[in-house]
């Protein structure tokens, strides 16, 4: 049941257009819109939390 209830969540993010993320400083998880996905960055493509030159990869998390 618990696998079910992963991968219902996983497809409301994709019809939500959304990824799961991890800030690792924090541990804390949020989802973050498609649009925020930075192709370029200091740290290479993906998503970033911070300020201009203070800018912190987060980590996406994958549905088991």
């Amino acid at each position: 049941m618990a696998g079910f209830s992963q991968q219902v969540g996983g497809f409301d993010q994709a019809l939500n257009s959304t990824d799961l993320v991890e800030d690792p400083a924090t541990e804390q998880q949020f989802e973050a819109p498609y649009s925020s996905y930075q192709k370029t960055g200091p740290d290479g493509p993906g998503y970033y939390t911070g300020l201009a030159g203070n800018l912190q990869k987060l980590k996406i998390i994958t549905p088991p």
